[in-house]
């Protein structure tokens, strides 16, 4: 309003104008709302703006305090949580204080166990090398007992051949009649006096052999003992070198020694055989002379009659001996107490207190010996010429013997300068085996060799035959002290042929029928090896390893048959004695598979086969097996059967052996087979039900002396029957259905099996099969 009125003021209208402006500031506030006039914006007078001030600072205040009460009430929480963390610090404060107190005490613990520990190390370490050092030292003692167990042994033997001279005791009635048996008539002249010393000159001989027997005997222990020696030292001691030439040194010694004392021996026996032959030429001599006629003595008959002596005896009459207080007459040969000789002994004897009988009997002319000379002069030319070692009938002679060894008997006496001895010795079957596999370990050493040399193409492998003879003269050094040795060892072979698997295939290998069976049971050994426990789960890895490419149906049959074989007794021993078997009867699964693949290829029905064909069907059946093997087996059968002209046995026995060979050197892993159509077929194959093939008769003969009747197998099939029904074969929970379906597969099975067998010589059976599948080898 004074704004309005200013302008009619005049002079004083700039004075209100600057009243009006400060009324304004006075009454309006700089705070700035909004209007309904022009310019829409006007300013809010002081007491407006305090009350909205103070409206605002009360809703600020109102909302300041709630806030400081929220803050407030956090606080005290923040208080509150902060006393419960400082409490659970003190609280894990004590328990760390505690862990650590008890770590100390575990860490206290933990240090005394740990010197413990190492005491005990210490002790177990000082225990080991005491028990180490024990068991060298019973180690040492076993083979100090078995040597002089043997060397007792030998004694008791050489004791037993004095012993066997003496009777058990007669009668006390017919001791006199006992004691002349045994005396012959002296005759005093000079053919007489020869024919004797004949005598005397062949038992000096046959003492001679019994002693080269013992000498044998002790070089074979010793040898065995060193040998055991070195194998038990390389046990424990790591020097090789040094044990090396120890074992050299010690065998040296062993073999010189040897040498002079048998040196020595022969020496006598030549001398021996000199005077035997002066004796024979002085008896032919005295045979013509006519001044040579028998002369008694017959004084001394009758004085005997006027003269006696006396013995005595302390064991009841067992035994008498000549009193030694009586004197000694040399006529009589005696000490008599009566005699034409000389005056009656009139002094008084004293008997000692244990004296049970005495016995008074007249001197005797004759003289104790088993000389008989009647019978002397009648065996006279026999006797002679066993002296000169000429022996009559020879093994090679004998129509007992087998084919195999009469090929041994006859290359022995013809081809290697060998003598029929005075005396042979038989060996143990231990001992036996014992030299079998030094052999097989020498020649395994040496194919080894022939094997590494791969620079060589054109080398190849001697007959087994000739390498055991080069190891026989090497082991005895001299030549005919070995051919006695060998004589001896086949005698002792030829004892067990029959009823030992080993030493039949050993004596297969040496008449030159077989070359390579005894390396696939080197191997077969090889492999059993690398179990520790030979149980039922190790024979089924064993047979998937020897065996590859097979269906579970021909696995289980393979564990049948040896269950059958071994009684249910798995052990190393038996499953080797069942390959063995097998190996000797023909009836080895791989034997059979391959002589059924190879007898396909054999189209002309020769039996034989030659190396092309032979390595065509082995590169299509074994692709990774080696040329140069192939060709070395082959030529070495070709030195004993012909150029190519091998049999089929030994070409499968040769491929068996490369096969298995072959999971040898990739560290027993399964070497398959391509041709798996033929492996069912050729399981149920039987090789020799219809052979002509060169060598069929031996293996006929074998096949016949190990076969076994109708109420064996019966037999067998009842224990494999009692052997499934035991509860080793019941699982805890059986499925009926499955059970069924087994035993109709088994019950198929063994149909199969009796039809196979029934119909074995039934020349039907190669050609169905040949008609199934045909083997080209264009």
């Amino acid at each position: 309003m004074l704004r309005e009125l200013a302008p009619q003021l005049g002079s004083l209208g700039e004075v209100v104008g600057q009243i009006a402006d400060e009324l304004e500031n006075a009454v309006y506030s700089q705070d700035y709302t909004s209007s309904e006039k022009a310019p829409f914006v006007e300013r809010l007078p002081y007491f407006s703006a305090v009350g909205r001030v103070v409206l605002a600072r009360s809703e600020e205040g109102v909302k300041t305090n709630d806030t400081v009460a929220e803050l407030v009430q956090k606080i005290k929480f923040r208080e509150y949580d902060a006393q419960m963390l400082q409490r659970k610090n003190l609280a894990l404060k004590q328990e760390i204080s505690n862990g650590e107190m008890n770590s100390q005490k575990l860490l206290g613990k933990i240090a005394a166990l740990n010197r413990e520990i190492e005491l005990q190390e210490n002790e177990k370490v000082d225990l080991r090398a005491s028990h180490a050092g024990k068991e060298d030292m019973l180690k040492r003692q076993i083979d100090q007992l078995q040597a002089s167990l043997s060397q007792s042994n030998q004694v008791i033997e050489k004791l037993t051949v004095f012993k066997s001279a003496y009777d058990e005791p007669p009668d006390e009635g017919d001791y006199e009649e006992e004691h002349d048996k045994g005396k012959q008539q002296l005759v005093i002249d000079s053919t007489g006096m020869v024919e004797y010393d004949l005598y005397q000159a062949q038992r000096l001989d046959e003492q001679f052999a019994d002693i080269l027997n013992w000498q044998l005997d002790d070089y074979e222990a010793a040898l065995a003992q060193l040998h055991k020696k070195q194998e038990i030292l390389a046990g424990v001691s790591t020097a090789t070198e040094e044990r090396d030439e120890s074992y050299r040194l010690e065998l040296s010694e062993i073999v010189s020694g040897f040498r002079k004392r048998i040196a020595d021996l022969l020496e006598e026996q030549q001398l021996l055989k000199k005077h035997v032959q002066g004796l024979k030429i002085v008896l032919s001599n005295y045979a013509g002379d006519r001044l040579m006629s028998t002369i008694q003595r017959t004084a001394d008959e009758a004085l005997r009659k006027y003269a006696f002596a006396m013995h005595y005896s302390e064991d009841r009459g067992q035994t008498y001996v000549p009193c030694r207080s009586m004197q000694f007459c040399a006529k009589c040969g005696e000490r008599t107490v009566v005699c034409p000789h000389r005056t009656l002994f009139s002094e008084i004897v004293e008997l000692p207190p244990s004296v049970t009988h005495l016995r008074f009997f007249h001197p005797s002319l004759r003289l104790r010996t088993n000389f008989n000379r009647a019978t002397f002069e009648v065996d006279l030319p026999v006797k002679l010429a066993m002296l000169d070692y000429e022996p009559g009938i020879t093994e090679d002679e004998n129509e007992e013997a087998s084919p195999a060894f009469k090929k041994l008997w006859k290359e022995f006496y013809e081809n290697r300068e060998g003598r029929k001895p005075q005396a042979s010795r038989v060996m143990q079957p231990s001992k036996l085996l014992g030299i079998i596999q030094d052999i097989y370990d020498m020649r395994w050493l040496y194919e080894l060799d022939i094997d590494r040399d791969l620079e060589n193409e054109d080398c190849s492998l001697s007959r087994f035959e000739e390498f055991f003879y080069e190891q026989m003269e090497e082991r005895y050094q001299i030549k005919d002290i070995a051919r006695k040795a060998i004589h001896d060892f086949y005698t002792s072979l030829q004892l067990v042929e029959e009823s030992n698997s080993a030493v039949c295939i050993f004596v297969r290998h040496l008449s030159g029928n077989e070359d390579v069976m005894w390396k696939y049971l080197y191997l077969a050994r090889k492999l059993f090896g690398q179990f520790e426990v030979l149980d039922a789960p190790a024979f089924r890895k064993i047979i998937q390893v020897m065996y590859p490419s097979r269906p579970k149906e021909i696995y289980d049959q393979m564990e049948l048959e040896l269950v059958a074989f071994s009684k249910n007794r798995f052990c190393r021993e038996t499953v080797e004695e069942h390959l063995l078997h097998m190996l000797r009867t023909s009836i080895e699964p791989n034997q059979k598979f391959f002589h059924y693949v190879l007898k396909k290829v054999d189209h002309q029905e020769q039996g034989t086969l030659p190396y092309e064909e032979f390595e065509e069907v082995l590169s299509q059946l074994l692709p990774g097996a080696a040329g140069r093997t192939k060709r070395l087996r082959y030529t070495l059968s070709e030195q004993d059967q012909g150029k190519d002209s091998v049999s089929l046995d030994r070409l499968a026995m040769i491929a068996s052996y490369i096969s298995l060979q072959g999971c040898y050197q990739n560290n027993w892993i399964p070497q398959a087979l391509m041709s798996t159509d033929l492996i069912n077929e050729a399981y149920y194959y039987t090789p020799h039900a219809n052979a002509t093939t060169p060598g069929s008769e031996d293996r006929q003969r074998e096949l016949s002396t190990v076969s076994e009747d109708a109420g064996s197998r019966a037999e067998m099939q009842g224990e494999i029957d009692s052997v499934l029904n035991t509860d080793a074969f019941r699982p805890s929970f059986v499925d009926q259905a499955a059970v069924e379906e087994e035993a109709a597969r088994m019950a198929r099975r063994i149909q199969l099996m009796n039809r196979m067998e029934n119909d074995e010589d039934d020349e039907d059976d190669s050609d169905r099969y040949s008609n199934r599948i045909q083997f080209s080898m264009d």
